[in-house]
């Protein structure tokens, strides 16, 4: 709970510097068991900061012998907005960083390993912002693996120089609410002339 606190006064703290800060989740990374949390901040009424956090749970086979991953995934997006109208909404195109760690166990602790992984890319994508200021997004990037390393106690091995290992893509539907200006349909007060 406290951990929870100190986020939620994290966010307002950056909403009150930064003026427009929205706050998003990934529903979609739930179904393929890795959700994540984004917090973007507007630098400009066309640029957006958005680091992201998230989880990641799975169940794999290899050569008939079953394991449970559990890891965290994290990044970085920068947005340049094409005409926004609310601030940073509408058509964007940007740059992403992201990465991981993740471990993979199974009933034989001989077998264990271990990934870990570092991508660059570019992203692309459209936002919507409602006059009660939720907002919904909808992207995708593709990119390279700079590098992605299994490892076990027997050494470690990167594929990242493996061509078609080394792609990384994602695709992601996020739902938020945005703190701060921007979200109503007014969006430049006019001078009235005296």
């Amino acid at each position: 709970m406290k951990k929870l606190l100190t986020l939620v006064a994290t966010v307002m703290a950056f909403a009150t510097v930064f003026g427009q800060t929205e706050v998003k989740i990934n529903p979609v990374g739930a179904l393929f068991s890795s959700p994540d949390v984004s917090v973007e901040f507007a630098v400009s009424e066309a640029i957006g900061i958005e680091p992201y956090i998230g989880a990641n749970w799975n169940k794999i086979t290899v050569n008939d012998v079953a394991y449970k991953s559990t890891g965290v995934g994290y990044g970085l997006n920068g947005k340049y907005y094409f005409g926004p109208d609310k601030g940073i909404d509408k058509f964007y195109a940007g740059l992403y960083l992201r990465g991981g760690s993740s471990k993979f166990k199974s009933d034989s602790s001989s077998s264990n390993f271990n990934r870990d992984r570092l991508s660059l890319g570019l992203s692309l994508g459209y936002k919507w912002v409602s006059s009660k200021n939720i907002v919904f997004e909808i992207g995708a990037g593709l990119g390279r693996k700079l590098y992605s390393k299994y490892s076990n106690t027997s050494g470690t091995v990167d594929v990242s120089k493996i061509p078609l290992l080394n792609l990384d893509g994602f695709f992601k539907f996020a739902v938020g609410y945005r703190f701060g200006g921007g979200g109503s349909t007014e969006t430049v007060s006019k001078k009235k002339k005296y």
